[in-house]
């Protein structure tokens, strides 16, 4: 157990580099104000994996109504929970979230990519 939450901690870290390189690129480099030193968390649910600088309760919390909030959306949508799906689950959504949204316009450069912000 302590194996695979280490790996995906170096999977978050490494997800997380890739994401800082190639923000990087189009940012200015003091322009981040120290997003890369805070304390980074992996939390996991079924369905979504959360690499955040969120306080690892307020991730917990975020996981769960993203869950809420996947079951409630799947009811709206017809045919995406069949025996098929059921049995061979897809993989988790990986996120990467930030706690203030002034650190995503920093880093990214704009303050919404794709409706997101």
């Amino acid at each position: 157990m302590r194996r695979a939450r280490a790996a995906r901690l170096r999977s978050a870290a490494a997800f997380f580099a890739a994401t800082l390189a190639a923000a990087a690129a189009g940012a200015a480099v003091g322009a981040v104000g120290g997003v890369e030193e805070r304390a980074w968390c992996v939390v996991s649910s079924r369905h979504f994996e959360i690499v955040t600088d969120l306080r690892e309760r307020k991730a917990h919390e975020l996981a769960a109504s993203l869950d809420r909030f996947r079951v409630a959306a799947s009811a709206l949508l017809p045919g995406e929970v069949d025996a098929r799906r059921a049995a061979s689950p897809t993989p988790a959504l990986r996120l990467l979230v930030f706690r203030r949204a002034r650190d995503f316009a920093a880093l990214f450069g704009f303050p919404r990519i794709g409706g997101f912000a």
